[in-house]
């Protein structure tokens, strides 16, 4: 799991929530094929979905693929 905490870009009179800028991905196994999810629920709950960051995806890809037993 990796936990992506964006910086806010407020224009300084205004908060901004950090919870709107959390994603969290997992990288997981389907089938036999590695997989990264991504959360990016504000509400408290995690809902997962395979990732649409190609490069995301690809990196975890390449790195399961590189795993030895």
């Amino acid at each position: 799991m990796y936990n992506y905490n964006k910086s806010p870009q407020g224009n300084g009179t205004t908060s901004t929530n950090i919870g709107e800028y959390h994603i969290t991905y997992a990288f997981a196994y389907h089938n036999g094929q590695p997989v990264a999810l991504v959360s990016q629920s504000t509400n408290g709950g995690m809902v997962w979905t395979p990732t649409k960051n190609a490069t995301v995806q690809s990196n975890w890809a390449r790195i399961a693929g590189s795993a030895t037993n």
